[in-house]
């Protein structure tokens, strides 16, 4: 997240994000993005493509909780 707060929805479970923060999900997750303020909301995506599966061999299903990066 650069800045303002992001509503990031994950299969009907809802996450806000504010400036600083980041998450990881399966895009093949049901999800969407919102403006969860009144300010622009600016933010970045980085995508993968291919499929991941976890150590045990399934595939991997939800996201990680947000977390604050380190902002220079």
């Amino acid at each position: 997240m650069e800045r303002g707060t992001l509503r990031l929805t994950i299969d009907s479970v809802e996450y806000l994000l504010h400036a600083g923060d980041s998450i990881y999900y399966a895009g093949d997750c049901r999800h969407a993005f919102a403006n969860g303020g009144r300010e622009t909301c600016s933010y970045y995506l980085a995508m993968e493509l291919g499929r991941h599966f976890a150590r045990s061999g399934t595939r991997r299903r939800g996201a990680r909780r947000p977390r604050k990066g380190k902002r220079t």
